[in-house]
């Protein structure tokens, strides 16, 4: 995404996911296609059968609403172009979830929640009371003890 701020803060522990959406499919016909996960997973790689002729809409995620960062996408294949789609603004309903938040610092590095109440500092940031055991099974998950 090239409208990439460099003011954000990095996230070591940040998962990244891949989509793919026919044009012209509902919107529950999105297939995932990599899943990175942990710092240990930065890259990834996958065969994907396409049909000839068919317009497809590639969308990379980070792990929750507000969150941004840098995504490298390429594509190989006869015939095939990765080009940028017009930004176009989501529809009222989804505009404050999707919003950037103004300081990842302040939200649970797990969930995304506001902090409230009871928290941990951990290396990522801070993480909701009752995120911490989720947050341990990510980092045993990913080899970091």
């Amino acid at each position: 995404d090239v409208r990439y701020s460099k003011g954000g803060l990095e996230l070591r522990l940040m998962d990244m996911s891949l989509w793919l959406i026919a044009d012209g499919s509902p919107d529950s016909s999105a297939k995932e296609v990599i899943a990175l996960s942990g710092s240990h997973q930065r890259q990834g790689s996958a065969s994907v059968p396409v049909r000839p002729g068919v317009r497809y809409t590639v969308v990379a995620s980070a792990w929750a609403p507000g969150v941004e960062s840098a995504f490298v996408i390429t594509a190989c294949g006869f015939n095939c172009t990765l080009r940028p789609l017009k930004q176009l603004s989501p529809p009222e309903a989804m505009a404050d979830k999707m919003a950037k938040q103004p300081s990842r610092r302040t939200l649970c590095c797990v969930s995304g929640k506001p902090i409230e109440g009871s928290f941990y500092y951990v290396p990522e940031g801070v993480v909701r009371f009752e995120y911490y055991n989720q947050y341990l099974l990510r980092r045993k998950s990913a080899g970091l003890f």
